[in-house]
Formats: structure tokens, sequence, C-alpha cells
């Protein structure tokens, strides 16, 4: 055999390498984006957790939801404080999921359900009021917009 043929058969071995190391590459690539995805949706999903959570294990705070969802304007200056300080952080948690599914990082039926929730609640009377005090000064004008079309298909709220 001679060098030219080793040589040859060397740089064949070596393309097949390089092959393989791309395919191997590609795939860990695709692992680490899922991967990705899922730890996202699971932090997301824990904020949302931890909004409800609150909600439901303080009866006072849970009186001041419900009363600021139908009639905002009927709660003290101190109620009204925690009900817009409550739709703040649910929508920093929504702004989290919206900037992950523009990026594709969350999938698109996690992302439905949080769309689903911030039309709810933001949609209600109460929580357009707070957030209609908040989306200047707490939102990028980006997601403020988000928002807005997300509630402006919410006509009328279901009492």
């Amino acid at each position: 055999m001679s060098w030219d043929a080793i040589g040859a058969i060397g740089e064949i071995l070596g393309a097949v390498v390089v092959v393989a190391t791309i395919f191997y590459l590609a795939t860990r690539i695709k692992q680490s984006h899922s991967s990705n995805q899922m730890a996202t949706a699971a932090r997301i999903s824990e904020a949302a957790d931890a909004w409800l959570g609150q909600i439901v294990r303080d009866k006072e705070l849970n009186d001041i939801y419900q009363c600021g969802m139908r009639d905002y304007k009927s709660l003290e200056l101190s109620e009204r404080s925690r009900f817009d300080l409550l739709i703040a952080q649910l929508l920093r948690a929504v702004e989290g999921a919206w900037t992950q599914a523009k990026h594709g990082a969350l999938d698109k039926n996690q992302w439905h359900g949080y769309k689903m929730t911030t039309r709810y609640v933001v949609g209600s009377p109460g929580g357009r009021a707070a957030f209609s005090k908040l989306e200047n000064t707490a939102f990028s004008p980006e997601f403020s917009t988000a928002v807005q079309e997300i509630i402006s298909s919410t006509d009328e709220w279901p009492q």
C-alpha cells in the first residue's frame, strides 16, 4: 500500500469523523433547546402558582382580588394599591412567558394558557383599571401593546 492510498484513507476517515461530530452536536443542541424550554416553562409556572397561592391562602387578599375584579372603584385606597400590585405581579409572570414565547423558548400551548389568564384577569373591569395605571410605567411599550391586544378581544367580562 502506498503513502498516497494511506493518505486518502485518512482523509476519508477524517471526513466521516467530522460528519459524525456535526450530527452529534446537532442532536445535543436540539436536546439543550428542549431542556431550556422545559426549565423556562417550569420557572414561569412557579411564578404563576405563587401568584395564585397567595390569593388562595390569604382570605383578605382574596376578598380584595374578587372585589377589585368586579368593582375597582369600591376598593379603599390601600386595597386598591394591593390589587394594583397583584395585577403587576401577575403581569410580570406573563411578561416572562410572552418574552420566552416570542423567542421560541416556550411552548405555544403554554403561552395560550397565560394569554387566556391575562384575558380573564386583566380584561376584568378592575384589571383594566389597574393595568391602565401600570402600562406606561411598569412595562415596555411592546409588552403593553401585546396586553392591550389580548384584553381588547374581551368584549364583555363574565360576571
